[in-house]
């Protein structure tokens, strides 16, 4: 894709904030806290609800490499608008989950949407933001963040509302996938150059060995993976800790996720300043070492005000690290294939993600139901990985960062 001209910029970064905030919105909404409830209402074991709240993620592992791909092959637009069609549509599919595994089917299509558009929206912002890279994820991510936190809110509140119909409250999330899916036909993204055609297998191939190539991209998204972890787990098992363990209210409970997902938007563009300005590494290394330490007394407390606290806590974390390790995979990668790589980094972060509630619960299982050992198996991972990235990573040379270097 070609890089669109100075003035389209902030047209085409506008609505691709608007379009994340609805998208998001909504799949939130589908996802943490409701989907935890409606799988424990089936009376499942927590094994098994693990995997029902990774199932999303397991789908981008499959696809957001593909999908990363074919916009750099034909254009970031079109693959855009086919991964907001899952946003906006899929939440109409809950209303037929009857059964724990009809959930879990429609969990693994609803992470269609995540995994087609995310790597392409991320590749866009990249292209358009070559000096100020970290930042500018920043502000993008912090939008997403945004509407996680309108969704989360919003979800408990509409489950009262509904008199705890699942179906119902679910189907509230339709309208606003659609407004994202309005935008993203709306978006004035530039089609993309097709000097030669090359075919789309090998161009797939030929991607992946450039993205092996260079290790750092897998080296860094695993440390963001390791991080998702930890978040995936308490999108999975935070609902029922709070509720079924202390006997939290779900309203309260989902303001849980709104403080995790407000401090992590209100800092992603002040950490992504930071980033550009002192480097990639420190920053990565200190968030993994916060989300390490956030993340392991969760579930040492029952008192909402601290887990409040530690919940926003977390959300620093995840601002510091998310908005660093994008930039970093960036910087590293060749502009024709920005695509290719986010795909890649997309992928390997969705492993952890998807690994996050499983493990979790899985160790509760083994551990009888013991959720500080569980946090505190999970936050010991993290701190090792961070670790192991301090050590071994080295940050890009000067002339391998495109744009001019902060002094």
């Amino acid at each position: 894709m070609t890089e669109a001209p100075r003035s389209r910029v902030p047209a085409v970064f506008l609505v691709l904030l608007g379009i994340v905030f609805f998208a998001f919105s909504a799949y939130e909404w589908c996802r943490a806290p409701l989907t935890s409830w409606y799988g424990k209402s089936f009376g499942i074991s927590e094994s098994f609800l693990g995997f029902i709240v990774g199932a999303s993620t397991i789908t981008g592992i499959v696809l957001k490499f593909p999908a990363g791909v074919l916009s750099d092959v034909f254009g970031r637009k079109k693959i855009l608008v086919l991964g907001t069609c899952f946003f906006a549509f899929t939440p109409l599919a809950y209303r037929f989950a009857t059964t724990p595994w009809l959930l879990l089917a429609v969990r693994f299509v609803h992470g269609g949407a995540t995994a087609i558009y995310g790597p392409v929206a991320m590749a866009v912002v990249a292209d358009l933001f070559r000096e100020r890279r970290a930042e500018a994820v920043g502000w993008y991510t912090a939008m997403a963040q945004c509407g996680k936190a309108v969704g989360t809110a919003a979800v408990g509140w509409a489950f009262v509302k509904t008199g705890h119909r699942f179906g119902w409250t679910y189907l509230m999330a339709l309208p606003i996938g659609l407004l994202a899916l309005l935008l993203a036909c709306l978006i004035p993204l530039p089609a993309v150059a097709r000097s030669s055609v090359e075919p789309v297998l090998r161009r797939i191939a030929r991607s992946f060995r450039e993205a092996l190539r260079e290790g750092r991209i897998l080296l860094t998204a695993a440390a963001d993976g390791v991080v998702m972890i930890a978040a995936g787990s308490i999108q999975g098992f935070l609902p029922i800790y709070a509720r079924d363990v202390h006997g939290i209210s779900e309203v309260r409970t989902g303001l849980l996720f709104s403080a995790q997902i407000v401090t992590s938007l209100l800092s992603r563009p002040i950490t992504g300043m930071v980033s550009d300005r002192i480097g990639r590494k420190p920053m990565i290394v200190g968030g993994m070492i916060l989300a390490a330490g956030a993340f392991g007394c969760l579930a040492q407390t029952g008192a909402f005000a601290i887990l409040l606290i530690l919940s926003a806590v977390f959300g620093l974390a995840e601002a510091v690290i998310h908005t660093s390790s994008t930039a970093f995979a960036a910087d590293l990668c060749r502009r024709r294939s920005l695509g290719s790589a986010m795909g890649v980094f997309g992928a390997v972060s969705d492993v952890g993600h998807a690994l996050g509630p499983i493990l979790t619960g899985a160790l509760l299982v083994v551990l009888a139901g013991r959720f500080d050992r569980a946090f505190a198996a999970v936050s010991a991972i993290v701190v090792l990985s961070a670790v192991l990235f301090g050590l071994f990573v080295r940050t890009a040379a000067p002339e391998e960062v495109p744009g001019p270097r902060p002094t």
